[in-house]
């Protein structure tokens, strides 16, 4: 157990100086890659020629590419570390005065729990005012410790959950989540179609097929109401994607309850590094065609996951999605990053990212007023189209049900899934050596 008098004694600001050493050793890697990489192909042909040159081009091509993924995950460590350092900074300096300031009244405070006695008879009134912000803030610092220990615990070891041989036991796909999510996942892995890839707090990670051998995986990121308790609802949704050498995996998080909540940022300023952190991880398997799905409200988790860094994927697609938030206008303004740590070029976008909104999809309105960025469906955004020039939706009459459109007209029948899938397999992606050569 963590006592007052040892969190009283830490220096979380020194955080931020971890951090910067981690971003200098991710750096290192990255640049080592790069010079390994340019001096193979400085080597003359003349000098190095034939199957021993393809195989050592093909070895240093793989290594390169897991070096920059572990530079990646160095990184996105490092923004989560300097940022937990931060908030831990001002709660512990916080805590501090509330201690300081009941001392100099008097009270005696305990150094394990935080709890007061007065010196003398007749101050209790005194000691419960000082005494409950003390506990507050030390179960607000104490938590806040428990979250940086989980973001450490999902960075590193690098990878580590997806290499074979080596997937989530019930025990370690459990830990730390709420009674409901736990309830959930453990429904979901007794049934046995479904691996728990990662969980943690607010977010877990499932998968149909093995993505360390599958040719194309598939990130599906919901929408507005769903949550890692809602599993099974999306179950049918990941069966509509999956198919002969496709793995689809689910990422489920703390979606906002609503459209309204959806504004606020905070909910997407948690899921976004998780995303990046769970498709760096996917791309271990660095033969594979990576493309992530958002539908709703996870299109604009996706989009802002593709600022920035950039998002691992060689595909994305937006699905019915309100908006791409407010640092997006183009599709060219997003970065889709290689399996192999390179980056894609914006300026073939339109090729690799795709929206659809249906015209009954009540999301429209979202879209018109702007209040989540530009809409992905207009034709100024630049993105290619699921359907191409088909006609998909069902056709609809007068009805007062304006809300189904938004699922049903995408995830009520199979044409849906059947166009994906085709439109995945057409992307260009690495080879069965890792290379990519369009």
């Amino acid at each position: 157990m963590t006592t007052l008098e040892q969190v009283l004694g830490w220096r979380p600001g020194e955080l931020a100086a971890v951090a910067e050493r981690w971003r200098s050793v991710g750096r290192r890697m990255t640049g080592l890659a790069d010079e390994v990489t340019s001096g193979f192909r400085g080597i003359p042909i003349e000098e190095f020629s034939g199957l021993n040159r393809r195989a050592a081009g093909d070895a240093i091509h793989l290594r390169a590419g897991a070096l920059r993924r572990d530079a990646d995950i160095m990184g996105n460590l490092a923004d989560d570390v300097a940022a937990a350092g931060v908030d831990l900074d001002g709660k512990v300096g916080s805590l501090r005065d509330s201690v300081d300031a009941a001392r100099t009244m008097g009270f005696i405070v305990d150094p394990v729990s935080g709890r007061l006695t007065a010196r003398a008879a007749g101050n209790e009134d005194l000691r419960r005012l000082l005494e409950i912000p003390i506990v507050e803030k030390l179960g607000e610092v104490l938590a806040r410790d428990a979250e940086l220990e989980h973001t450490v615990a999902r960075h590193v070891p690098a990878g580590a959950q997806f290499r074979e041989g080596t997937p989530l036991g019930v025990d370690e796909a459990l830990a730390g989540l709420s009674v409901e999510e736990a309830e959930e996942l453990a429904r979901v892995m007794g049934e046995g179609e479904l691996t728990v890839l990662q969980t943690g707090p607010g977010t877990s990670a499932v998968a149909i097929g093995d993505v360390t051998t599958a040719s194309h995986i598939v990130t599906l990121v919901p929408g507005t109401g769903s949550s890692p308790e809602e599993l099974a609802l999306q179950v049918e949704r990941m069966r509509m994607l999956h198919g002969d050498d496709i793995a689809v995996v689910l990422f489920s998080y703390d979606a906002p309850p609503d459209a309204m909540a959806a504004m606020d940022p905070a909910y997407y300023e948690r899921a976004v590094p998780e995303l990046r952190n769970l498709q760096t991880r996917l791309s271990e398997n660095s033969t594979a065609t990576m493309h992530v799905v958002g539908y709703s409200y996870g299109g604009t988790q996706v989009a802002h996951a593709s600022t920035g860094p950039g998002l691992r994927a060689d595909s994305v697609t937006l699905l019915g999605t309100p908006g791409v938030g407010p640092e997006i206008r183009t599709v060219g303004d997003m970065q889709l990053v290689r399996s192999d740590g390179a980056l894609h070029d914006r300026r073939h976008n339109g090729t690799r990212v795709f929206a659809d909104t249906s015209p009954a999809d009540p999301i429209r309105v979202a879209q018109r007023t702007g209040v989540h960025g530009r809409n992905p469906d207009s034709r100024e955004f630049g993105a290619g189209r699921v359907s191409g020039t088909a006609n998909v939706y069902p056709e609809r009459g007068l009805s007062l049900d304006v809300i189904s459109p938004h699922t049903d007209d995408y995830w009520g029948h199979g044409n849906w899934g059947r166009m994906m899938r085709d439109r995945m397999l057409d992307t260009a992606g690495p080879g069965p050596d890792g290379r990519y050569r369009r």
